[in-house]
């Protein structure tokens, strides 16, 4: 909640920017991103083939 907003923000001196900056280059790299998109569009292939077969039925 609000509280714990409050308490993140004060110990935003402690991050390592280093650090940060590793998980970032690790999370958003072009092959990750480009996998979790193929992942998505999947997602959205499937619940359309979904929907056309609960129509049909």
């Amino acid at each position: 909640g609000l509280e714990d907003a409050v308490e993140a923000v004060r110990r935003v001196p402690e991050l390592s920017r280093k650090r940060c900056r590793e998980v970032f280059d690790q999370r958003f790299t072009a092959a990750r991103m480009a996998h979790d998109y193929v992942q998505v569009y999947e997602r959205l292939i499937n619940s359309k083939q979904q929907d056309r077969l609960e129509v049909r039925a």
